[in-house]
């Protein structure tokens, strides 16, 4: 008898342990990107698909954008030949920093992990503002002084923000 050896080392559940035949399944997408600005929500789904001949309880564990994406649930069971979609909520706080967040979304059974790729590219809301010019004397002597009125109106979602002029 005996078993083979250790080695390898590759952290997967499944190093030293070989899968059932009828056991298996995959995930689509295996990788999305979003751009989202922050304070916005959206919903994403997944299609776990169990092309085996096992039915099969599969744990939901989303690793590094955890602060961003949302199962609906953790642990979903797939009978063989059907699939599960599942939901995904997606929000980015306010508070978080705008930055491209990547990570994974994983789907690991007793034997098996399969993985979908994240890409999260956080934005800051935009500053959007439409800019009037008045100007009051039609003519200017050289040398004279050009009198206008200026008017800066906010047309977006931030508040509170510097606006610099040039002219």
């Amino acid at each position: 008898g005996g078993g083979g050896g250790g080695g390898g080392g590759s952290g997967s559940p499944s190093t030293n342990v070989t899968a059932p035949a009828g056991h298996d399944f995959y995930v689509v997408p295996e990788f999305f990107t979003l751009k989202m600005n922050k304070g916005e929500y959206f919903q994403k789904e997944i299609v776990v698909v169990n092309n085996g001949t096992d039915n099969l309880g599969i744990n939901v564990v989303v690793s590094g954008v955890q602060d961003f994406i949302f199962p609906q649930i953790h642990y979903i069971e797939v009978n063989a030949g059907e699939n599960y979609t599942l939901r995904l909520d997606v929000y980015i706080s306010e508070s978080r920093p705008s930055d491209v967040y990547v990570g994974k979304i994983l789907f690991v059974t007793q034997y098996l992990l399969r993985e979908t790729r994240v890409i999260l590219d956080v934005k800051e809301k935009d500053a959007l503002f439409d800019i009037r010019t008045e100007v009051l004397k039609k003519y200017v002597n050289p040398g004279g002084r050009v009198r206008a009125n200026i008017s800066i109106i906010n047309m977006g979602g931030l508040r509170n923000f510097d606006v610099s002029l040039e002219y």
